[in-house]
């Protein structure tokens, strides 16, 4: 997805639209939603907060759809798992963060390996794997319909 996009576009490119032009992932292929997810958390890696929290807020609204979507399946699970080892670091940070619900070993491994690094990933795996043990981290929120 070329940066700044408001599209989705996954292998078949077709995604329905709804009010206010908002991309509808729940009706498109699978393996497309994936890709939603994946290309916007790879767009806020490469965008980081420096460009502002509007783009960073939209991006988050677009990961949140399509995570609500694939956390409906065991495929879409296990997709959103496969991607705890992706090599950019925002993709498998999230990707952790999500898959503590259902692959909990693999995304704690995976997130203690990032405090193990330090930085601000290690920060934010810390929060999010104590927020998890506390019962306070949820990721079932519906972002705003309008952005």
């Amino acid at each position: 997805m070329p940066p700044g996009s408001d599209s989705l576009r996954g292998e078949s490119g077709r995604f329905s639209r709804g009010p206010a032009n908002i991309v509808v992932v729940e009706h498109a292929a699978p393996a497309d939603v994936v890709a939603a997810y994946r290309d916007a958390l790879v767009e806020m890696d490469a965008i980081g907060l420096e460009q502002g929290p509007r783009r960073w807020n939209r991006l988050t609204h677009r990961v949140q759809r399509a995570q609500l979507v694939l956390r409906e399946t065991s495929a879409g699970r296990r997709a959103i798992s496969d991607l705890v080892d992706d090599p950019v670091p925002t993709v498998a940070l999230w990707a952790a963060a999500h898959a503590l619900f259902w692959d909990r070993e693999r995304a704690a491994s995976r997130l203690r390996d990032f405090v193990s690094a330090g930085g601000m990933g290690g920060f934010e795996a810390r929060i999010t794997l104590e927020e998890f043990e506390a019962g306070r981290l949820q990721h079932d929120w519906k972002p705003p319909k309008w952005r």
